[in-house]
Formats: C-alpha cells, sequence, structure tokens
C-alpha cells in the first residue's frame, strides 16, 4: 500500500441486481482488509462503481455516478467494474469517466490495481479475462470478511448464465454459470453468523442452476446445511428463475424452517406469443401451474414478487392486458416494473417494439397494479404478530425502526431497537405495502453504531 500519513480512502457505489451489491460489500471487505478506509463521505482517494448492463439507463447511471465521484472528491482516481465495464471491453474505445475498466471474473484483483494506480505506475485502461465470456471457468475469489453497510448477509453462492433470453446482455457479460465451492459459502457464512449477521440472501445471476447438471436438489442441500450454521435465523434467495423450480427442491426448502417464505419468481410477460420471443422456455399457463405448485407447498401466506418486462417487441394492447390479468389472478404481491431496453448484441435489438409513450402509459398502468397487489397481499397481516430482524433506526422526534418480516413486507416500529436485533410485535395499520406495527415487547439497552449505507439502486 502506499506509503502516507493517512489510510487510503475508498467509496463505493452500486447498481443493478444483488450480486452487484454482494460484489460491493465483498470488495470494501478486501479493501478493509488491506488498511484502506471505507467511506460514504468525502474526500475519498479511490471511487468505485459496481456497474449494471441490463438497461441502457442503468449504463448511463454509471457514467453520471463516476462525474460524481470526481465532481464531490476532485483529484480523485475512479474504477468502472462489473457488467457495463465488460460491455465496454467488447469495443475498448476510449471512456474518460474512469482512470480503470475491469470486466467480470477478476474482481478480486481490484485492490492490487488500486494500489498500482495509485502509486502512479502506469497501467492499461481496461482488464478482463482472455478468451470469450462463454469460456470463462473460474470463480472470481471475491470473500466477505465483515459486513459494511447492510444488517442482511447477501452471499454470492453462483455466476454466470446460458439461457440466452432474447432481450437479455447478461448472458453475454457474465459468462459460462459456475458455482462457488460449498466449503467456501458455509465457511463464509458461519464467519458472518458468528458477527451477529442473522439473515443471509444467497445471491447469483442464475441462482436455479448452482450445483451444476447431475446433482440431485444441491441448491436445497445447501440451504439444509446453512440452517445447521449456529445463528443463521433466517435464509432467502435472490430471485430464482421459473425453469428452476421443483417438487423435490421446494419441499426441500418448506422443511426448512430458517427458510424465509418469500420467493422472487421473474414472470415478465403473460402472453405466449411475446414469452416464446423473449425465449423464456414456457407458457403463460405453466407459469400459472408453477405457482399454484409453490403456494400448495408453502401455503397461502406465500409472498411471490415478480419482474414485468413492458414494451417488448411484438407486444400489443392484448397482450399486455393478459400481462395485467395473470399478475391479478396470480396473487402476486410486490411488480417490478421495467420498460424494454433495447441491447445491442442481442436478437431483439433490431426487433420493431411498441411506440414510447406506449410503453410509458403501460409501465404506468402496470406499476399501479403493482401497488394494489402489494397493498392487497400486505392488508392479510393486519392485527396478526410479526417478527423483523431489525435493518434500520430512526432517530427522529418520535423514534422508530424497521426491518422485513420473513415474508419480506416492510414493518415499521415506533422506539428504538438494535440493528440487528430480533423485535416482534402486532400489525396495527397500513401504509401502501408497509406494516405499521406496535411492538410485543420493551426495547431494552442502548443502541448501537449503526453501518453507513452504500448508494445501491436494486432492481428489487
Amino acid at each position: 500500500m502506499t506509503e502516507q500519513s493517512r489510510p487510503l480512502r475508498v467509496t463505493f457505489q452500486a447498481l443493478g441486481c444483488r450480486t452487484n451489491q454482494y460484489e460491493a460489500e465483498a470488495l470494501g471487505s478486501l479493501f478493509a482488509e488491506r488498511g484502506w478506509q471505507v467511506v460514504t463521505s468525502p474526500p475519498w482517494d479511490l471511487g468505485i462503481v459496481v456497474s449494471c448492463a441490463v438497461t441502457a439507463l442503468a449504463e448511463s447511471k454509471s457514467r453520471t455516478l463516476l462525474r460524481r465521484l470526481s465532481r464531490i472528491s476532485p483529484g480523485c482516481r475512479r474504477i468502472l467494474c462489473s457488467c457495463y465495464a465488460q460491455n465496454l471491453l467488447r469495443a475498448r474505445e476510449p471512456f474518460p469517466e474512469a482512470d480503470l475498466v475491469v470486466g467480470n471474473r477478476i474482481k478480486h484483483r481490484i485492490p492490487l490495481l488500486a494500489e498500482a494506480l495509485l502509486r502512479g505506475e502506469s497501467l492499461a485502461q481496461y482488464h478482463e479475462l482472455p478468451g470469450p465470456p462463454g469460456s470463462w471457468t473460474a470463480w472470481d475469489d471475491l470473500r466477505l470478511h465483515r459486513l459494511l453497510w447492510h444488517t442482511r448477509g447477501f452471499v454470492k453462492i453462483q455466476e454466470g448464465c446460458q439461457r440466452f433470453c432474447s432481450y437479455c446482455i447478461i448472458s453475454h457479460l457474465r459468462g459460462k454459470p459456475v458455482s462457488r465451492p460449498e466449503e467456501d459459502i458455509l465457511e463464509e457464512i458461519a464467519h458472518l453468523a458468528a458477527e451477529g449477521c442473522g439473515e443471509v440472501i444467497l445471491t447469483g445471476i442464475h441462482l436455479g442452476s448452482y450445483g451444476g447438471e447431475g446433482e440431485e436438489e444441491p441448491l436445497g442441500r445447501l440451504v439444509q446445511k446453512i440452517s445447521r450454521i449456529a445463528g443463521v435465523k433466517r435464509i432467502r434467495f435472490g430471485s430464482l428463475e421459473p425453469f428452476s423450480i421443483t417438487p423435490a427442491l421446494l419441499t426441500m426448502l418448506q422443511e426448512t424452517p430458517q427458510f424465509c417464505p418469500h420467493f422472487h419468481i421473474p414472470l415478465q410477460s403473460g402472453d405466449d406469443g411475446v414469452l416464446e420471443r423473449m425465449r423464456r422456455g414456457y407458457t403463460a399457463g405453466e407459469f400459472a401451474r408453477l405457482i399454484s405448485m409453490v403456494r400448495e407447498i408453502f401455503g397461502e401466506d406465500l409472498h411471490v414478487s415478480t419482474d414485468l418486462l413492458v414494451g417488448f417487441p411484438g407486444e400489443d394492447a392484448g397482450a399486455f392486458e393478459r400481462t395485467l390479468k395473470l399478475s391479478e389472478n396470480l396473487g402476486f404481491g410486490k411488480l417490478h416494473v421495467f420498460p424494454f431496453s433495447p441491447r445491442e448484441g442481442t436478437p431483439a435489438f433490431s426487433w420493431a417494439r411498441p411506440p414510447k409513450k406506449e410503453t410509458e402509459e403501460r409501465c404506468r398502468r402496470a406499476a399501479l397494479l403493482g401497488e394494489v397487489l402489494l397493498a392487497r397481499y400486505a392488508s392479510r397481516w393486519r392485527g396478526r404478530a410479526v417478527t423483523v430482524l431489525v435493518e434500520k433506526q430512526e432517530a427522529l422526534e418520535q423514534p422508530f425502526f424497521q426491518g422485513h418480516t420473513p415474508h419480506f413486507l416492510l414493518a415499521r416500529f415506533p422506539g428504538r431497537a438494535f440493528p440487528g436485533e430480533e423485535r416482534s410485535g402486532r400489525v396495527t395499520d397500513l401504509s401502501g405495502g408497509d406494516l405499521l406495527c406496535d411492538s410485543l415487547e420493551e426495547p431494552s439497552g442502548s443502541l448501537s453504531e449503526e453501518r453507513s449505507c452504500v448508494e445501491v439502486d436494486l432492481h428489487e
């Protein structure tokens, strides 16, 4: 590390999926282990953007964040990594917003690259693994030594996807699917739990492909092993594709007390023609039967959230109405609504799509339906007892704390509590899809120091 009178200071900005959120915190942990000070307030010597390329807007946000880092802390050096960085590597054109552009699967090298950069060494701007992403078999050896920003622990267990949906650039940027060694996963989670992390969220680009082919429900077996680690109170998934879900997996999860009864299962469209053009690999009817099976195993209190991709090429008014109708019939809770963003290099890039204003209006209607569905689902909890792991304390004139229930609803309680503490209450009212609760127990002790939060823009 460069010799100077104070520790070097690094700040992070993360956009996109929960995998990016893990990678940002793991990178921060690696920098901290090397003696850097991880900060959220200027000045900083280095700013790192963990980027997203799902949409053109996400890439634009990454560029804006890089410029903002330099504007807030003049003279700092900047590194762009993750999917937008990998997308830039395809053309390798000059990119003035960043000193270094680091592709996927080599993020563990970033601390060493950063130290060389700040020593003034001459470095190439672009860094990536050799060969096309589809040939990569390496696991990016990021490790989360301690939580820096969150009370819940995101743990990456899988990388890459080869589904190649017609609209998605991520299969072209993240590489061949690989799974993290089981012993590394269990060791990391045991360490986090010993540090007081009671909830872990397993993440991956295509989480359901964890373990590879030929193994019998490796994801379910992993969850069962994690449940036996002392201190783990809750286990969640980030997102699970419908073609990964089997009755055997669901049964294993349902029989694991720590597994939380919430699934995020992307639908994208409720129209068979659109689903076929998307290359999703299922029909609307097959998806509906899947959700019925999940509810049969987990019960009607289960929260199922989903993604809707609106304005896809070929989506006419009838196709959109069928998507809304199916979403309502399936009783989703939270809807994540995204307008179609053409990604160069994918088949759908050049396909004719609905007019922009029409897509915007459909997004508005889908988002309004999402508010109704979430409030409708949340209303079933009125008058019932719920438990949260406290995530945030607001020290206002009338202080309150909040956290998520096992069913992944945000619940707010009056009073004070330790972040990470388990608290129970009764739901007395609703605020949209949030639960307003009265505590069933008196708070005790004083608050621990809260973790500072990295700025994160998640597709949640």
